[in-house]
């Protein structure tokens, strides 16, 4: 257990006094306590490893690059070889940045795997900077060296853009904005090599590349993963072909008007109650405050999302829970074992500097808080898994072991971290 930073702070600031050891000693101890306390509560303990230092990305992914069975980590340039995650292997020219000047890296925002061109090897997908194009490397197949490189689709935008097979081909389909329009880019079966094609599920929206919150889920229940975006939902038609609308819905969620960069990160349906309707979670402002799930109900036959809070926008305490800033990444797994699907989510490491966005100089922490379902309502509990590890704008979601636990991986402006059980 490490001092809280404040007491370490001042234990460096070289203070003399007996009266400046006091109040050292007791920022250290109060710091201590609540870290003990969070611990304890979660039951629960991650060890924590540093694979990389330097700032290349904001995201990460589990994959097995060397077809032997193991997971294996990517984060930025490189692949980390499971289970060790000892082997580092460079698949791109690196190009680090310094996370202290406001700057993002350029050609690294969120990373995913997909077999793209069906060899049975996984590829690496990239999404770069907002507004600017996603690349796709292909797997040498145990060969060393840097992987070819093809483009998905320019102009890729939203913050949150993910991979999702939508029409089942075992290749998934790169959901985001493009051209102001909702929509997905789905690769050539017969030419994987070429360039995406953009298919948009919305009228042009005059939609800038940095909007911010995207997801997919079955809102209605027929079956089909409709689109989840801050302000409403786009429903599935019962054919997919590359002019047919998807129908949206609007959803009256209060954050989605009020907040600075709503809609926070990634968006999830799920159903958090168990009245087997989907809900939705999401973080309510990317660069703010706030954390909440919308349980789907019915108001006078028409579909609404009642909020209930979990961390406040205006980052005041919340019950026992702990405010913190900056939630521009969440994930939903099931830590604990108990068949619930938890969320994960934590402060984004310097998201607009280290003078932008509120306290940016506070510990970048990671959290998950525990779902329970009892005769007397849903729940969710507060509990720490890192101090440090921070989010950058994805959280990665693996095993990579023999046991049934899930592990997590972190890309983001402190590096590579990956966090075992």
């Amino acid at each position: 257990m490490t001092p809280s930073p404040q007491g370490g702070r001042a234990e460096a600031s070289g203070l003399r006094t007996m009266k400046g050891k006091a109040i050292n000693a007791a920022l250290w101890f109060s710091g201590l306590i609540l870290s003990l306390a969070v611990s304890q509560a979660g039951e629960i303990e991650f060890h924590s490893r540093h694979l990389e230092k330097e700032y290349h990305g904001e995201g990460a992914a589990f994959g097995d690059f060397n077809g032997d069975a193991h997971s294996d980590l990517v984060s930025g340039p490189f692949w980390y070889e499971g289970p060790e995650f000892q082997a580092r292997h460079e698949f791109y020219p690196p190009a680090p940045k310094d996370p202290n000047k406001n700057g993002y890296t350029n050609d690294n925002f969120l990373v995913f795997v997909n077999d793209i061109n069906r060899d049975g090897w996984s590829d690496i997908l990239i999404v770069a900077f907002p507004g600017t194009a996603a690349h796709w490397f292909e797997n040498p197949r145990g060969k060393e060296g840097h992987w070819q490189k093809h483009l998905v689709l320019n102009g890729v935008g939203n913050e949150s853009p993910f991979l999702f097979d939508l029409d089942g081909d075992q290749v998934d389909e790169l959901f985001c904005v493009s051209n102001g329009a909702f929509g997905y880019a789905q690769s050539k079966p017969k030419s994987p090599q070429s360039p995406w094609t953009f298919h948009p599920i919305s009228a042009p929206l005059k939609l800038g590349p940095y909007v911010h919150g995207l997801g997919i889920g079955d809102i209605d229940g027929d079956e089909r993963e409709d689109l989840l975006t801050k302000d409403g939902w786009f429903k599935q038609p019962s054919t997919l072909t590359s002019n047919t609308p998807w129908t949206f819905h609007r959803y009256d969620l209060r954050p989605s008007r009020r907040l600075p960069f709503p809609g926070g990160a990634q968006i999830f349906a799920y159903d958090v109650d168990g009245d087997n309707d989907k809900d939705l979670i999401m973080s309510l402002a990317a660069h703010g405050y706030g954390l909440a799930w919308f349980e789907q109900d019915t108001e006078n036959g028409a579909r609404i999302f009642k909020q209930h809070t979990l961390l406040r926008e205006d980052g005041k305490p919340t019950d026992s829970r702990t405010p913190f800033s900056q939630l521009h990444a969440l994930a939903l797994a099931d830590v604990d074992g108990d068949g619930l699907k938890d969320i994960i989510t934590g402060k984004c490491r310097f998201a607009h500097g280290p003078e932008g966005d509120p306290e940016p100089e506070a510990d970048p922490v990671l959290y998950w808080f525990r779902l329970d379902r009892s005769d007397t309502g849903t729940t969710f509990s507060q509990h720490l898994i890192s101090q440090n590890a921070g989010v950058g704008r994805q959280i990665a979601i693996g095993k990579t072991n023999t046991n049934e636990h899930i592990d997590i991986a972190i890309g983001n402006k402190s590096g590579t971290t990956l966090l075992t059980r």
